[in-house]
């Protein structure tokens, strides 16, 4: 199909190291710095008890990264579309299903795509202008 490869894992990394480094460097401020505590003979930068919580963060990080990075590629939320002035397009979530081909591409062809479409079965073509 011609596909690129997506950044979304990247966003992903990126996100789940900053919520860790993030959560991480917190810790380490407040039991060395802000709210220095001697804890069960601990020194104050005791690096071992950090992890369960930098852990935790990572998978929280990459989790949101994952969420708005799937919505920000795929331009989510998009509040106006040429698409919802189409009477078939109500009907899409009733008992039908509904296929949208955008002409962006160099190699679109109007009349083949509506002769693909037609001999595959489809109920109705409907070509929408912006």
């Amino acid at each position: 199909m011609g596909l690129r490869r997506s950044p979304l894992p990247w966003i992903v990394l990126v996100s789940a190291l900053t919520f860790a480094a993030g959560g991480f460097a917190l810790q380490a401020w407040v039991h060395s710095s802000a709210y220095p505590l001697i804890i069960s003979g601990k020194p104050y930068f005791a690096w071992p008890t950090y992890v369960p919580v930098t852990f935790e963060l990572g998978v929280l990080g990459g989790a949101l990264g994952a969420v708005v990075g799937m919505l920000a590629l795929n331009r989510l939320s998009m509040h106006h579309h040429p698409l919802f002035f189409s009477e078939r397009f109500e009907q899409a979530s009733d008992d039908r299903f509904f296929i949208s081909v955008q002409a962006k591409d160099p190699r679109f062809d109007a009349e083949g795509t509506r002769t693909l479409l037609e001999r595959a079965g489809a109920a109705g073509v409907e070509r929408i202008t912006t």
